[in-house]
C-alpha cells in the first residue's frame, strides 16, 4: 500500500486518470510488483476501479519477482464485487 500525498509516485508511473472523479484527478487502480533492485516485474493498470487482479495472482507475481516461480503473465482482472457477492 502506498500513501502518495504529493502524487510523486503516481506521476512517475503515469497512472493518472485524466477523467478524474467529482472534479478531482485520481489515479487509475494499479498494482505493481517491484523487485529488490527496484525493477517493475509485474503490473496491472485498470480503467475500472472494480476490476482488479486476485490475491492469488498477486502472490504468484511476487513469487516470480523473488525468483521462486514461473512468470505469471498478465492476469485477466475480475470484478471485485463478483468475488465478494456485493
Amino acid at each position: 500500500m502506498l500513501h502518495d500525498q504529493d502524487n510523486r509516485v503516481i506521476n512517475r508511473y503515469g497512472v493518472w486518470n485524466a477523467e478524474g472523479y467529482r472534479d478531482r484527478t485520481v489515479p487509475h487502480p494499479s498494482t505493481f510488483v517491484i523487485d529488490r533492485e527496484g525493477v517493475v516485474r509485474w503490473k496491472v493498470i485498470e480503467t475500472d476501479y472494480r476490476m482488479r487482479p486476485t490475491s492469488e495472482q498477486i502472490i504468484e507475481a511476487v513469487m516470480f519477482a523473488r525468483g521462486e516461480g514461473p512468470d505469471p503473465g498478465m492476469p485477466e482482472s475480475t470484478n471485485v464485487r463478483d468475488r465478494t457477492g456485493g
